[in-house]
């Protein structure tokens, strides 16, 4: 495993790091987006797309690559620099920078080796719970991360219902709208615990299809939809059989992918 800080706030890392792994080494730096599971290795979670946690206003972690290495059974590449993103590096990692929905998704990048990349101080931030009826997605005003949830994903991750959880840097929040529920930041890596006993279904979609998609996931299935730049990332965890049923609709709504 290689985890080490080679310039101020620039860290290299091997495929198989988590973001446990980074926050166990450097407690006082966060990456700029984080994965909604914290034992996913990085490898991984860039393979997926790279949306999570900070992609309303940083897009996905793929764009905050400085250098990337990886292999094929019978080539390896090694692409970019140490001190700047894929973006000045050139095409042809541009559209996984961006991560733009496409037929390269569904092929393997290969076995990914080790990722240079920036990361930031903690930020102080404050985070508020407000509660909502219906599909109701909608981004405050200064938020940084929203992520909406029905009752069931509400009583998985001890929230009081249904609504949305807002996250505002502490200098922006507001003072009187919603209850506090700064005890969800230790609860955000949804993926951790709640994929234990359920299978889970990851997608990418626009406000309208969330909507539909909530529907489709109905009150017996745990349904989180987390806003991003070009969206919003839903995961719905629940039986297999419900799962592929709401994957066979996908095809038929537009603007809507499978990750």
């Amino acid at each position: 495993m290689v985890l080490e800080e080679i310039n101020e706030k620039v860290l290299k890392l091997s495929g198989d790091v988590s973001l446990s792994d980074i926050y166990s080494r450097f407690p006082d730096y966060e990456l700029l987006v984080e994965p909604l599971n914290s034992k996913m290795p990085l490898s991984e979670f860039i393979s997926s797309g790279g949306f999570g946690y900070g992609s309303l206003r940083e897009g996905p972690l793929n764009s905050k690559i400085f250098r990337i290495k990886w292999k094929r059974p019978k080539y390896s590449f090694s692409y970019g620099l140490t001190n700047s993103t894929l973006y000045a590096a050139g095409y042809p990692l541009h559209r996984m920078a961006a991560a733009l929905p496409h037929p390269l998704y569904n092929k393997s990048l290969g076995e990914i080796q080790e990722i240079v990349i920036p990361v930031r101080d903690k930020e102080n931030v404050k985070v508020i719970y407000e509660p909502g009826e219906g599909a109701d997605f909608h981004v405050p005003p200064m938020a940084s991360n929203v992520l909406f949830v029905n009752s069931k994903a509400a009583s998985a991750i001890g929230l009081p219902g249904q609504g949305m959880v807002v996250t505002y840097l502490s200098e922006v929040a507001p003072e009187s709208e919603g209850a506090d529920a700064a005890e969800f930041l230790q609860q955000r890596f949804i993926e951790d615990s709640l994929v234990n006993g359920n299978q889970m279904l990851r997608i990418l979609t626009q406000k309208s299809g969330a909507a539909k998609l909530y529907e489709l996931a109905g009150e017996d299935n745990l349904f989180f939809a987390l806003f991003i730049n070009v969206g919003l990332l839903v995961i719905v965890f629940g039986e297999s059989e419900r799962l592929a049923a709401i994957k066979d609709q996908l095809v038929e709504m537009p603007l809507t992918y499978s990750l």
